[in-house]
């Protein structure tokens, strides 16, 4: 059964080391490969940049909320039900992610990139 426990919890370290390297290692550029990509978020550079950053910080802030939750649920159901519940969470998690990260950058940006005020 400790293969289980990995397994549901290993989704969130994974997520967790992905956001950390893309912390790290954000993207300098706007492109159309790597990135927090959206048409606003590709209007201009410092839309690219804010939105890379709060989506770093929200894919590690899923990352550990999966790591956290699939360890409960692994005590609670410790078999094949646990792996699913944790994959459902996090799908769950970077979903409100993504739905957080568009509020932030609706209430710093306008539709077409334009700062809304002072970062």
């Amino acid at each position: 059964m400790e293969i289980v426990f990995w397994l549901t919890t290993g989704q969130g370290v994974l997520l967790t080391l992905i956001g950390v390297i893309y912390a790290q290692y954000p993207p300098k550029k706007i492109n159309p490969m790597y990135g927090y990509r959206t048409k606003r978020t590709m209007a201009n550079q410092t839309v690219w940049d804010y939105a890379n950053k709060i989506g770093a910080r929200m894919i590690i802030w899923t990352g550990l909320l999966c790591i956290a939750m699939s360890a409960v649920v692994y005590f609670i159901y410790p078999n094949a039900y646990a792996i699913a519940i944790s994959s459902a969470m996090l799908v769950a998690g970077l979903i409100l992610g993504l739905i957080l990260c568009e509020k932030d950058l609706n209430s710093h940006f306008d539709k077409n990139g334009n700062p809304r005020s002072k970062l």
